[in-house]
């Protein structure tokens, strides 16, 4: 019976030893796959930046191309200019024939009368109509024999 337990100790002994360095190398393998994996990280989170700023370039680019589209002639980032394009932005995407102009003061955050003073700008160029307390986007063809004529 003492032989066996002292085989049974050396053989635990040795698994302990073998399991020791097999934890240590599958810890080593580990870290080198966290520090793979972190540069890769990291590499992505440099091109989402860059495909980040592109879009977001993209984007504006494609805002100044619609208002200068919606409101010809010079444009600048002056406060009425964008006023306009918010307030038509608003009309454009309610996507009903027509649109109150109180609705629009509430969703712009502006006094109706301010409202109605960037839409008779945009009537007068033939981009939308004003029908009382309404106003509704212009057809196609008037709005474009009105861009004709002014070139």
């Amino acid at each position: 019976m003492g032989v066996v337990s002292i085989t049974l100790a050396i053989v635990s002994i040795i698994f302990s030893a073998l399991f020791y360095l097999w934890s240590k190398e599958e810890n080593e393998r580990t870290v080198a796959l966290y520090s793979s994996i972190s540069e890769s990280v990291k590499c992505l989170e440099k091109l989402f930046d860059k495909m980040y700023s592109s879009t977001y370039d993209i984007v504006r680019e494609n805002n100044r191309a619609m208002q200068n589209q919606l409101f010809p002639g010079k444009f600048s980032d002056n406060l009425i200019q964008s006023k306009d394009f918010e307030v038509y932005s608003v009309i454009f995407e309610s996507r009903q024939p027509k649109v109150k102009i109180s609705d629009i003061a509430d969703k712009v955050q502006m006094t109706s009368a301010d409202v109605f003073y960037c839409l008779q700008g945009m009537q007068s160029r033939g981009i939308i109509e004003i029908d009382g307390e309404s106003v509704r986007i212009c057809p196609k063809k008037t709005y474009e024999s009105e861009m004709s004529s002014s070139e």
